[in-house]
């Protein structure tokens, strides 16, 4: 399997965003920080956004499943 290197352009705080942006991961604990913020500050609104996420994170979990059991 090919290995991908995403190399990052610009510098100063664009290549500091890039960096943090080039990683799932690091993308994915930057969201969750936001959106946590979001809820703590702003109940409602959060509680909206969690509840979208939710609902798309399961429907990738269902066609995962059935792209799966058709193959």
């Amino acid at each position: 399997m090919p290995v991908t290197y995403t190399k990052i352009k610009g510098s100063g705080l664009r290549y500091f965003i890039g960096e943090l942006l080039s990683c799932t991961w690091c993308s994915g604990i930057w969201c969750t920080a936001l959106l946590l913020l979001i809820y703590v500050f702003f109940p409602h609104v959060g509680e909206f956004i969690i509840l979208l996420l939710a609902i798309a994170g399961a429907a990738g979990v269902i066609e995962t499943i059935v792209n799966r059991l058709n193959s």
